[in-house]
């Protein structure tokens, strides 16, 4: 599995590369908490190439599995990690939403 995904933004001709690295913390006595870091850079155009830019975690952990993530027309789409996301509001099946253009994740998942 990588952590790393590429995707093409056809309004740009831009390619980025997204990437995302969950650690989990441990605590004498109590249970782990997962935290999710991720960064995006551009590989051409203006975008600031070469450069890794931090950007806000997801609304929700994601899942680091190469099968659940894609990109299409330049906006990545990431199956949530169950295992991780105790929230009571999320659906087995939700989807979180990042545009590689704007590098924002969208504030409500699918």
């Amino acid at each position: 599995m990588s952590p790393f995904l590429l995707g093409h933004i056809p309004s740009t001709a831009e390619r980025k590369v997204f990437y995302s690295h969950m650690s989990i913390t441990t605590h004498v006595g109590q249970g782990g908490h997962a935290v999710q870091a991720c960064k995006v850079t551009a590989l051409d155009g203006d975008g600031g190439a070469g450069r890794w830019r931090v950007i806000p975690s997801p609304p929700a952990l994601i899942a680091s599995n190469s099968r659940n993530r894609v990109v299409i027309e330049g906006v990545a789409y990431f199956l949530l990690n169950l295992f991780y996301n105790n929230h009571a509001n999320l659906k087995p099946d939700a989807i979180a939403v990042f545009g590689l253009a704007t590098e924002e994740w969208r504030p409500t998942m699918l």
